[in-house]
C-alpha cells in the first residue's frame, strides 16, 4: 500500500493541478457520481493521517463555538492515526491461502484422478487374470 509517511510526503510535493480537478469533474459528472474529497480538499491527508497544517475544518467533527465560528481542535486534540495492520496481515494471509488453494486444487484433481485411472486399471486387469484362470 506504501509508507504513510512517503504518501503524506508525496501528498506535499505534488500538489494538486488543473488536470487532476478536470479529472476528478468528469468522473462525478460521468460515471461515479462522487468525488475524491482528496482533490478537492487536499489539505485533509494531513489533518486526517498526519499533522494539522493550518485552520482546516476537519471533515468529521466540526466544533462550532457560541458565536458561530469554526473552532479547530488544539494540537493535543489530533492523534497521529495508526494504520491497522493485523486486519491488514490477517487479510493478506486469507488472500494467500485462496490463491495456494486455487492453484493447489487442479493438481491435486489431476493426481487423485491419475490414482483412480491406474486403480481401475489394476481392477480390471485382476478381473480378467481372475476369469481367465477359471476358464481353464
Amino acid at each position: 500500500m506504501g509508507i504513510l509517511s512517503d504518501l503524506l510526503e508525496w501528498n506535499k510535493l505534488d500538489p494538486v493541478d488543473e488536470y487532476e480537478i478536470h479529472r476528478n469533474n468528469l468522473i462525478y459528472k460521468n460515471f461515479q457520481h462522487n468525488r475524491n474529497p482528496f482533490i478537492d480538499f487536499p489539505e485533509w491527508a494531513d489533518y486526517i493521517w498526519g499533522v494539522k497544517v493550518g485552520n482546516i475544518i476537519n471533515p468529521l467533527e466540526d466544533k462550532i463555538n457560541e458565536g458561530g465560528e469554526y473552532v479547530p481542535p488544539q494540537n493535543d486534540d489530533i492523534q497521529k492515526r495508526e494504520i491497522p495492520w493485523i486486519p491488514i496481515i490477517i487479510g493478506v494471509a486469507a488472500l494467500v491461502v485462496v490463491v495456494i488453494l486455487i492453484i493447489a486444487i487442479p493438481s491435486f484433481r489431476k493426481k487423485v484422478a491419475k490414482s483412480a485411472k491406474k486403480s481401475a486399471q489394476k481392477a480390471v486387469k485382476k478381473q480378467i487374470r481372475s476369469s481367465t484362470k477359471k476358464k481353464k
